[in-house]
């Protein structure tokens, strides 16, 4: 029972400041209309919803072991979870997913702590259909859940003929999620999205896809491996894709990461042909994929995204020119644009190896293989396949750091690095490189700028050229450092996730990010990142020592009881390129706080004779009592 059921404390906040939502208490797959007991499964949550009549009521006497009495549809999990179905489930009225922890909380941070819907067995999870093209498309929300299909068990199993994970004909929007280990036997590893919509019936009988934030790992489909649309209908923003797999080998039609069958649909507006965008992928990534990546075709948008190291890139396949390929980095894909006959798709500001041309007069693309002086992809931890891990220190060469997470960032990331051998912020092929015209009035072409925010949802430079890529690389002080130590211990403080964007600048060249300086600072002996203290906000009780991999040192000069605070600035990557030659470091007020030993020695009584010494104790403080009360009676 135990491994069944949620802890008693969600429940309680449920039924009194959650009373709307319908909690699943338990992770197995229960379906018992006829005798329902007290366990409400999420299949039972949501066949309770899907019987919404026609007014929007969910029936008050529920179902299985949900119950009905006030409930909206709003579905609640709980975080860290792995709830299991045993086949698929059909949804068919508009409903969301979401999780909350044992006390009834949300999590700190977005996908902190997701559930996991997992199937078991060989199905897809999520059949989202409410068979009518009568009446506008109903609304699906999952967030901060993982789906996890059948491959998990068994890596050669088919979840589904198509949509290995999900089929959709609605409107769905998932956040915050994972979705792994999809197998469809054709079309769409993780999801397929249906039907087709023209004109005015485009949003009644076309699905709708919107993702925000999502991952989607070893999937697998001969084509669309994460996912197959019938048109563009999709909004993917702050994604990763990674080692997905599509296994198709038609010359014509080879196997492709999100692909789309046919192009978005042709409008007149005042006698002139033109084609909405709705197939956009912004600030995203694409890595480590076997196939192509997209096939781009009318009314799709690919920009400000990161897209390396997978066997193809893009194809371009524009008839019309309303597709863009703007502000990205495509590289090291093997063929970075493979470009059909008649294709008029635009590209603008790309960096690339090969394949994508010129791009766009005014906003051209950039070879890598035309640089003057030849720089890797990826900075040198990233050699021999090797894409994650920390990233290599200055002078190290490397465009890109290795893929990585921070904290309390939901998807990882490939982070663009200034190198010390440029002698300007010009020199990048990456930063400040988007686009600079806002676009021309040409209605079936037109230059994309960069997306407002990165991939980690962080604005973008508007005062200057924005960067291109998934990521905008951002100078900024990052606030209080410090640890807590015992006598005779020194502290270590990790500084990586404190420097912005930037790392450390190499200590043989801190002299020359100073010397046009009034009065520059010049030592024989720096330490990297040149590190000098605020004045007047030295470190009194200690000495600090910076190493070459962003890890301070503090070492007391003596014990001591309380607290040594301290204020340091460092020079990075990215730093050292301010306009302001007083503005070359960023400020890290740090605090280290050293206490001795807890030997404090339990000196509490003990009784003897077991419970008889406990039954004394017991009546003792009874006597002592009722003399008190005696004495306050007198």
């Amino acid at each position: 029972m135990l491994k069944r059921t949620i802890g008693l404390g969600l429940l309680c906040m449920a039924s009194h400041a959650y009373s709307a939502n319908i909690v699943v208490n338990t992770t197995e797959d229960e379906f018992d209309e006829k005798t329902p007991n007290s366990m409400c499964s999420l299949r039972e949550a949501i066949e309770l919803i899907n019987r919404t009549d026609a007014n929007g009521k969910i029936p008050e006497a529920g179902f299985g072991g949900c119950s009905g009495k006030d409930a909206s549809s709003s579905i609640v999990l709980e975080t860290g979870k792995t709830y299991i179905l045993n086949k698929e489930v059909a949804i068919t009225k508009p409903l969301s997913i979401n999780v909350l922890d044992e006390a009834g909380d949300s999590t700190k941070y977005s996908g902190e702590n997701n559930a996991i819907i997992k199937a078991k067995g060989a199905h897809r999870l999520f059949n989202i259909d409410d068979k009518s093209t009568s009446i506008a498309n109903i609304g699906v929300l999952i967030s901060q859940v993982d789906l996890v299909g059948c491959g998990a068990d068994d890596a050669s199993a088919t979840c589904a003929p198509i949509g290995g994970l999900i089929f959709n004909r609605e409107n769905l929007s998932l956040s915050f999620s994972r979705l792994k280990n999809g197998i469809a036997d054709t079309n769409g590893g993780a999801i397929y999205n249906e039907g087709i919509g023209t004109g005015t019936n485009a949003s009644l009988a076309a699905g709708l896809l919107t993702l925000t934030n999502v991952l989607f790992e070893d999937n697998q489909a001969v084509q669309g491996a994460a996912i197959y649309s019938v048109q563009p209908r999709y909004e993917i923003v702050g994604s990763v894709f990674r080692n997905n797999k599509a296994t198709g080998t038609q010359e014509e039609n080879p196997g492709t990461i999100i692909f789309v069958n046919r192009a978005g649909d042709a409008t007149t507006t005042n006698g002139t042909s033109s084609t909405a965008r709705t197939g956009n992928i912004r600030s995203s990534t694409f890595f480590d994929n076997k196939g192509r990546v997209a096939n781009l075709l009318d009314g799709m948008v690919i920009n400000s995204s990161t897209i390396i190291k997978n066997t193809a890139g893009i194809y371009l396949n524009s008839a019309t020119g309303s597709a863009n390929l703007s502000n990205s980095i495509v590289a090291g894909n093997g063929n970075d644009c493979i470009i059909a006959s008649g294709n008029k798709a635009v590209t603008n500001n790309l960096v690339y190896n090969n394949g994508c041309g010129e791009g766009e007069v005014g906003n051209r693309n950039t070879n890598l293989n035309n640089l003057t002086t030849p720089i890797q992809l990826i900075a040198n931890s990233g050699i021999n396949g090797k894409l994650e891990g920390k990233c290599d220190q200055p002078p190290a060469v490397g465009l890109l750091c290795p893929f990585a997470t921070e904290k309390e960032i939901f998807n990882g990331f490939f982070k663009p690095r200034l190198l010390t051998q440029y002698s300007s912020i010009l020199d990048s092929p990456i930063v400040n490189r988007g686009s600079k015209l806002i676009g021309n009035k040409n209605a079936t072409k037109e230059t994309v700028t960069c997306e407002s925010t990165d991939q980690r949802g962080r604005t973008r430079e508007t005062t200057v050229l924005c960067d291109v890529g998934a990521i905008e690389l951002l100078i900024e002080d990052q606030g209080k450092i410090g640890q807590d130590i015992k006598y005779d211990q020194i502290a270590e403080i990790d500084l990586t996730d404190f420097l912005g964007d930037g790392q450390l600048w190499p200590k043989d060249k801190c002299n020359d990010v100073f010397k046009d300086l009034p009065n520059p600072p010049v030592n024989s002996n720096w330490q990297p990142g040149c590190l000098q203290f605020v004045e007047g906000k030295e470190a009194k009780k200690g000495s600090l020592i910076l190493d070459e991999n962003a890890l301070l040192k503090y070492t007391s000069f003596k014990n001591f009881h309380g607290s040594d605070d301290f204020s340091i600035k460092v020079v990075t990557t990215t730093s050292r390129f301010s306009e302001g030659v007083n503005d070359r470091s960023i400020t890290l007020r740090g605090t280290v706080v050293q206490e001795p030993d807890n030997n404090f020695e339990n000196k509490s009584v003990k009784t003897s004779g077991g419970s008889t010494g406990v039954i004394s104790l017991v009546g003792l403080l009874s006597l002592i009592w009722m003399r008190r009360r005696l004495q306050g009676v007198k």
